[in-house]
C-alpha cells in the first residue's frame, strides 16, 4: 500500500511541476483563473477548411499548431488562451488564408481536443449554455508566408470566440456550437496589423464541428 501511495504521491507532483513549468502568461483579465493544463492543438487545412470558404489550391495541405493555455476561471469556465506568437505553420496555401479565419480553425480545435482531454465536461443535455471561450488577442501582425509566418500581437485587447458543447451521442462525438458573442475591430493600429477576429460571431446554433 505505501508503494501504491508513494507512486502516486510521485506522479501527482510530476503532473503539477509540468503545469508549473508550461510558458504560460498570467490570464489576461481574470486574476483569479487557476491554470489547469497546456496542450498543442493541430489543425490541418485543405480546401474546404477555411471559414469564410477562402483556402489553398486543390490538391494543398498545410498544418498549423498553436500552444494552447487552459484556464479555470473564477466563476467556473473554462478559457482556452493562445499566444499568437506560438503559432507555427508548414505548408505553402497558408498564405490565402485570412488571419480571422486562422484563429477561428484554431479555437475550434482548441475546443473539441479540450473536451477531448477532460477539460471541458460534456454532458448529453445541449441546453446551449456557454461551455469554454477561446482568447486570442484581436490584432496581430503577420509577417512570411508559408512555413515561415509568424504572428505577433499589436493590442493586448482581447477576441473572445465562446462555444457551447454537448454530446448527445457520447463523449466521442461533442457537438460543438460557437456562442453570440460581439468584439472590437483594431480600430488605428500599427501597419502591419491585422484583424484576428471576426467581429460578429454566428448567431446561436451555427455549427462549426
Amino acid at each position: 500500500m505505501k508503494k501504491v501511495q508513494v507512486v502516486f504521491v510521485l506522479f501527482l507532483l510530476a503532473a503539477i511541476a509540468a503545469v508549473a513549468q508550461t510558458p504560460c502568461a498570467p490570464h489576461p483579465s481574470d486574476p483569479s483563473a487557476v491554470l489547469i493544463g497546456s496542450m498543442t492543438v493541430t489543425v490541418e487545412i485543405a480546401q474546404s477548411s477555411s471559414v469564410s470558404g477562402k483556402s489553398g489550391k486543390k490538391g494543398t495541405k498545410c498544418t498549423v499548431e498553436q500552444l494552447i493555455c487552459v484556464w479555470r476561471t473564477a466563476d467556473g469556465g473554462v478559457d482556452l488562451i493562445g499566444d499568437p506568437a506560438t503559432v507555427k505553420l508548414s505548408g505553402t496555401c497558408l498564405t490565402e488564408i485570412p488571419t480571422a479565419d486562422l484563429f477561428a480553425l484554431l479555437g475550434q480545435a482548441a475546443v473539441a481536443q479540450a473536451v477531448g482531454n477532460g477539460y471541458i465536461p460534456c454532458n448529453t443535455n445541449c441546453d446551449g449554455k456557454t461551455a469554454a471561450r477561446f482568447l486570442t488577442v484581436t490584432c496581430v501582425n503577420r509577417t512570411g508566408s508559408g512555413s515561415t509566418t509568424k504572428f505577433g500581437p499589436c493590442t493586448t485587447v482581447q477576441c473572445v470566440r465562446a462555444y457551447t458543447v454537448c454530446c448527445p451521442s457520447g463523449p466521442g462525438s461533442p457537438k460543438i456550437n460557437r456562442a453570440p458573442s460581439s468584439n472590437d475591430g483594431c480600430g488605428t493600429t500599427p501597419e502591419g496589423c491585422q484583424s484576428a477576429c471576426d467581429q460578429d460571431c454566428p448567431p446561436a446554433g451555427a455549427v462549426v464541428e
